[in-house]
């Protein structure tokens, strides 16, 4: 897939059109990345900013948590960073710059959520940010024609991811997406 142009726009209406997301469960319930998965690319992208997390499941040092996710014991797994980093408030990924970043996305797949995290990489890919997605693998979908084929280069999951604080496997098929500056190239050949 050849890298897409600067000056290439994501058409504001995208995310107002699409309405449905299959992959939300009847609650919207998010789960974390499994360690083992996330250090798998992680060793590949050696990502420096986690621009949709919660104090409890970041995956790096450095992460952006919205005041809606704010939620956990302050302090797990890295004590007093968290408050120093998002204070008391968090802080919006979705609001912040990521263009200098190599950044690990895992966003909520619930309705409406989704679809602005996607736009906001291909968004933050084109300013120079690397983006790297963990997302359900949609091909059937408006926002995956829109915002993921024509963006970003995809890689298949083997088998169904195990959320951490989910019982059984994912119900859908999920995707990698690497939304990449255009003068990037890809490591796809490098996740084992």
């Amino acid at each position: 897939m050849e890298a897409q142009s600067e000056d290439r726009q994501v058409e504001p209406d995208v995310v107002a059109s699409v309405t449905h997301n299959p992959y939300s469960g009847k609650h919207g319930i998010e789960h974390a990345t499994p360690q083992e998965f996330f250090d798998r690319i992680n060793r590949v992208w050696r990502f420096t900013l986690d621009v949709c997390a919660t104090r409890d499941n970041h995956k790096v040092n450095r992460f952006f948590c919205p005041p809606e996710a704010h939620t956990g014991t302050p302090g797990v797994n890295t004590p007093g960073y968290f408050d120093s980093f998002c204070g008391s408030a968090g802080i919006d990924g979705l609001s912040q710059d990521w263009h200098e970043d190599v950044c690990w996305m895992n966003p909520p797949f619930a309705r409406g959520k989704l679809v602005k995290w996607v736009q906001k990489a291909v968004t933050e890919s084109r300013r120079g940010a690397v983006v790297i997605a963990l997302l359900p693998a949609g091909i059937d979908t408006v926002w995956f024609h829109t915002l993921v084929a024509p963006n970003a280069r995809v890689i298949n999951v083997d088998g169904r991811i195990k959320f951490v604080g989910s019982t059984s496997g994912a119900k859908t098929p999920n995707i990698i997406a690497e939304f990449l500056p255009p003068e990037y190239g890809s490591a796809k050949a490098q996740i084992k």
